[in-house]
């Protein structure tokens, strides 16, 4: 009788480790599903077009996030990546624009503001987002190139993000 308990108890264990491991895959299942990409998109839209009214503008950090905020609360954004990536950015540009220059063949000087946005962005979500897979980031950004860039802009924003994905992300 004892064999068969123990039997039992084995089978009920087993079964609850089963159903535990189910439950972890659908729970990091459900936080990835939580992502929406339409919406983590708009962000960096929003973050691309903030970074680059700082550069020709400047201004505060919490001023720029606050109108972008209150100027398309409409909007469905992933408004704490914006915030995240915005603040690591602006925070961090030390950081972040030496990657760029010697990436370049004509220096800094040449590039145009939107592609300095553009790269200053994509380049924070590689360095702080690492959840985040690099070839997500460099697709969205040249997409946004595609978007916002000039004619060819897309194959340097390609090119910068990818050579420096390679030396960051290892």
């Amino acid at each position: 009788m004892d064999a068969i308990e123990d039997q039992k108890d084995q089978k009920d264990q087993k079964n609850n480790k089963n159903n535990n491991k189910k439950i972890g895959v659908e729970k990091i299942k459900a936080e990835t599903l939580g992502v929406n990409p339409k919406h983590r998109r708009r962000a960096r839209e929003f973050l691309v077009q903030a970074l680059y009214q700082w550069h020709m503008a400047g201004g505060e950090l919490a001023d720029l996030q606050a109108q972008f905020i209150a100027s398309n609360d409409y909007q469905k954004v992933e408004w704490a990546f914006f915030s995240e990536l915005l603040t690591y950015v602006l925070k961090n540009l030390d950081e972040i624009d030496p990657l760029i220059e010697p990436l370049l063949s004509k220096g800094s000087d040449s590039l145009k503001p939107v592609e300095r946005a553009i790269l200053r962005a994509g380049l924070g979500e590689l360095k702080l987002r690492l959840d985040v897979p690099t070839p997500v980031v460099i697709h969205e950004y040249v997409d946004l190139a595609f978007e916002f860039g000039c004619e060819q802009g897309h194959k340097l924003i390609n090119g910068i993000l990818d050579a420096t994905a390679k030396r960051i992300r290892i």
